[in-house]
């Protein structure tokens, strides 16, 4: 669910309380003015994000670095996907009812009526949410035993999910949709970091994989379990001096 002009908000809020109830799951945009959805401070609310019973998606970008904000068509859809770049797109809404975030840039061909065909990119947190709803389409669909709900798909998202990887979310969870499966390779064989994120390359020197796919420490926090710390991806010294 994505809204582009001014709805009625009781109504649609009444249909998705008839979903949920009825365990369909509704995902829908955070939304594109880069705001926080819930404003305190001047009780100002975004929605669909702000509904209750959804999956509200943000977007990210990840050209990273210093690299300006106001990015190309072009760039983005020339850039391949880093997580050492990963951040939240400057104009994607965000906030503690931002429940996960997708890419934000998309890239796909179409054909016209005529049959002419084209390369389009295009942005915004509308294609976000539908790559977030067909993870969780998988999900249900390799997990046909269980009862699925709102509250039991947002559990697996957060089990799934590759969390605190994602730059510049000044509030609400730091998560980025996974889907429990793929490993990610590098095609000239650079990797950037640890884990499943960089072809499961494991941390030397007795350092410790982090969850968001770096090497750090052993006193550093992110090397606890409690935080997430990727625990077989670690290379004991002991196992080094064994190798030489």
């Amino acid at each position: 669910m994505t809204f582009g002009g001014n709805y009625e908000l009781n109504g649609k809020q009444k249909f998705i309380g008839r979903f949920s109830s009825k365990s369909i799951i509704t995902v829908v945009s955070a939304g594109n003015e880069g705001v926080n959805v819930y404003d305190k401070e001047k009780n100002l609310v975004k929605y669909p994000c702000f509904y209750k019973n959804v999956i509200c998606v943000g977007g990210i970008d990840n050209v990273g670095g210093d690299h300006k904000y106001d990015i190309s068509m072009s760039e983005a859809s020339t850039n391949i996907m880093n997580n050492k770049y990963y951040r939240k797109a400057k104009n994607s809404n965000y906030g503690e009812f931002v429940n996960i975030y997708a890419p934000y840039y998309v890239k796909y061909d179409y054909c016209n009526v005529n049959n002419k065909c084209r390369t389009i990119v295009n942005r915004g947190t509308s294609f976000s949410a539908p790559i977030v709803a067909g993870v969780i389409a998988t999900i249900m669909s390799e997990n046909n035993d269980v009862k699925f709900n709102y509250t039991t798909v947002l559990n697996y998202l957060n089990k799934l999910g590759l969390k605190n990887i994602i730059n510049g979310i000044k509030e609400g969870p730091n998560l980025f949709i996974n889907n429990g499966k793929h490993v990610v390779y590098s095609k000239d064989y650079i990797y950037y970091g640890c884990g499943i994120n960089s072809g499961n390359q494991s941390c030397e020197n007795n350092q410790c994989c982090g969850a968001n796919g770096k090497c750090y420490n052993h006193s550093n926090d992110l090397c606890k379990t409690s935080n997430g710390c990727q625990v077989e991806y670690v290379i004991k010294k002991i196992e080094i001096k064994n190798l030489k």
